[in-house]
């Protein structure tokens, strides 16, 4: 599930954007759980989609500011 920031660097921003949709929607899942029957193993889970959805979002920002200033 959770994958490095350099490893996300060297996908293609339509792999990123994939990868995004679905974290969001596992994120979805996870939290309708987590509503359900809290446990600390979902509030981890939910934590660390939260961290790759940001860490994409973040990649995909400077890919395309750096297609825009070429």
């Amino acid at each position: 599930m959770s994958k490095g920031f350099n490893e996300l660097s060297s996908l293609h921003p339509d792999e990123l954007r994939e990868r995004m949709k679905e974290s969001r929607l596992e994120l979805i899942k996870l939290k309708g759980q987590a509503r359900m029957a809290s446990s600390q193993k979902d509030v981890s889970k939910i934590r660390n989609l939260k961290k790759l959805i940001a860490r994409i979002n973040h990649i995909l920002k400077n890919k395309t500011e750096g297609i825009r200033r070429k």
